[in-house]
């Protein structure tokens, strides 16, 4: 009705007037009795629910207000808890005190037992016997017995003691005296301790060893120099041999069998498609590939260079620099590549061709050593869920407890 003129008469001011005039009858009319209006609101007010403790009768909850003579009873009620509480710590307290006192006397009985020759202190030896004698001899669990027998054995005592000696006399006074149990939750933590170091230990040595024993087998393939190793290393130089020739020495050169067999390779080779792109991916592999002895990588990386310095530097010396230097750049060039060549088959690297050779070299020394970092990287990778497998089991080794009067829990546990 947005577009009517408001006239006093619509469903919604008439609704507005008659609740008006329910509320002025509620409050103006009966002003003297609130009831009526409690009464009224009640279907509209959230349900209340009565204490457990209500007093009821046939179900219904009695209500009533609290009288004096309540009130008098929920103060003897407070004063009734607060009496049970001082009795409750006055206990706590003698407890606290009664297990003081069976400790001291446990502490002097065992003190007096362990100092045998009764000069007031221990040394290293009455103690060590006195705990074999409480932990070792009248400890009915034999399992338990022979592994603190092997605590007591080593060093472990020996530090507890000089942790426990304030004054550092190497001796034992009675108010540095510990109890029976307490030394062996010493040892047994002491022992727990070095097993878990020896644990992690040994997973160290585990790896390392396997890593040595692959760099081992690396440097094997590595150092191989048989026969198939130094003609793949020769070959390897075939790239820049034939690059280097420049056309106008095959063309001129006298006619000879060698000369007509080389100008015949040179022609073949030219004219194969993209064969200088094939044998370029073919030495690029060879390079590349770990497994591949470093003889033959080291060719094949020495030629992929000297192709480049044959494709780049001989062409422009050949071209540009006067007669006899010309001819003479290319055959110091051939001379360079066919010695590298003849130390290959000889299985050397050739390293000694100053710059090409020392490039080379660097290169290969950089990807034998990448190849030894990934190796351990590797091993490691792979022995690491067996590390941590053994973590995991030396865990629940060490938070198995033990019964001092029956079988050690989980023993199948511990003998695996």
């Amino acid at each position: 009705q947005a577009d009517r003129p408001f006239d006093g008469r619509s469903r919604c001011w008439q609704g507005t007037r008659k609740m008006l005039k329910m509320v002025t009858t509620l409050f103006v009319v009966f002003p003297a009795q609130p009831g009526l209006v409690s009464s009224f609101l009640s279907p509209f007010a959230p349900p209340t629910r009565a204490p457990p403790w209500a007093p009821r009768v046939g179900g219904e909850v009695v209500r009533r207000r609290m009288s004096s003579d309540d009130s008098e009873v929920a103060e003897a009620l407070r004063r009734e808890a607060a009496k049970l509480r001082e009795e409750a710590d006055l206990l706590e307290r003698s407890m606290a005190e009664e297990r003081q006192a069976q400790l001291e006397g446990e502490l002097a009985e065992f003190f007096e037992a362990a100092d045998a020759n009764r000069d007031g202190v221990v040394t290293f030896e009455e103690l060590q016997s006195a705990l074999r004698k409480r932990l070792v001899e009248d400890n009915e669990n034999k399992r338990s017995a022979e592994r603190l027998s092997a605590m007591l054995q080593g060093e472990a005592l020996r530090g507890i003691l000089q942790d426990l000696d304030a004054n550092a006399d190497g001796v034992l006074q009675r108010d540095e005296m510990i109890s029976v149990d307490s030394f062996r939750e010493r040892l047994e933590k002491n022992f727990r301790d070095k097993r878990v170091l020896d644990q992690k230990v040994t997973a160290k040595e585990t790896v390392e060893k396997a890593v040595q024993e692959r760099f081992a087998a690396f440097e094997a393939i590595a150092n191989s120099t048989n026969v198939s190793t130094r003609a793949v290393a020769f070959l390897c130089f075939v790239l820049p041999l034939v690059d280097a020739i420049p056309v106008d020495l095959l063309t001129n050169a006298p006619p000879n069998p060698l000369s007509v067999a080389a100008v015949g390779a040179w022609v073949a080779y030219r004219n194969f498609p993209a064969s200088g792109l094939v044998v370029f991916v073919i030495l690029s592999a060879i390079a590349s590939n770990a497994a591949n002895p470093r003889l033959s990588r080291f060719a094949a990386r020495h030629a992929i260079v000297l192709d480049f310095v044959a494709a780049l530097v001989v062409p422009l010396a050949y071209r540009f620099a006067p007669p006899p230097f010309d001819a003479a750049t290319a055959l110091i060039f051939e001379a360079a590549v066919l010695a590298c060549a003849v130390a290959a088959l000889l299985g050397i690297d050739s390293d000694f061709i100053p710059g090409t050779g020392t490039l080379t070299k660097k290169f290969t020394d950089d990807y034998d050593d990448s190849v030894r970092s990934f190796i351990r990287a590797s091993t490691t990778a792979e022995l690491g869920a067996f590390v941590a497998e053994a973590d995991d089991v030396l865990n629940q080794l060490n938070n198995t407890t033990t019964d001092e009067k029956g079988d050690d829990k989980d023993d199948e546990k511990k003998d695996r």
